[in-house]
């Protein structure tokens, strides 16, 4: 009994980090970001994040031995930021969306991904990478309700260097 028991423990704390890379994906699939009705806020708080003051959530868990954490900082309407310390749950959403999306460059002639493709539509998204000072490795994401012509316009794109 208790082999069974920890078998199913350490699965479960495998899963919580796949479910982070998930919780992203039905993010910016179902358009939760650009949206008036607080559909973000209460899909966040029904995954485990913790609300913040303002529109900062925050939600930590394991994998292994090790503590992560993940927070989603949604200040200006329409662009989100996606902190986390974990190096393989950035990768994991890295390689998901370079594989799905188109790849253009910014206004600021950074790289970043366009994607509208499948259940992802309208939504552009900058790796920034590590950053020191909150020492996570940071993705910022751009969600346009409205339609569009591609390219986007660039109007539309989110500056690679811009601070929320």
């Amino acid at each position: 009994m208790k082999k069974l028991l920890l078998f199913v423990i350490i699965i479960m704390s495998g899963h919580a980090a796949f479910c982070q890379m998930s919780v992203f994906m039905k993010m910016i699939e179902n358009k939760m970001i650009c949206n008036k009705e607080d559909q973000l806020t209460y899909f966040l708080q029904a995954n485990g994040y913790e609300r913040q003051s303002g529109n900062n959530y925050l939600h930590n868990y394991t994998e292994g031995h090790e503590a992560f954490y993940t927070a989603i900082v949604n200040e200006n309407e329409c662009y989100a930021l996606y902190r986390t310390n974990n190096l393989k749950d950035y990768n994991r959403i890295k390689n998901t969306i370079t594989g799905k999306c188109a790849r253009e460059y910014a206004a600021d002639k950074s790289m970043c991904y366009v994607c509208n493709a499948m259940k992802v539509q309208d939504v552009q998204i900058i790796f920034t990478g590590y950053l020191q000072a909150s020492q996570s490795y940071e993705i910022k994401i751009f969600q346009n309700p409205n339609p569009h012509k591609l390219p986007y316009a660039q109007s539309d794109r989110a500056a690679a260097g811009y601070d929320y």
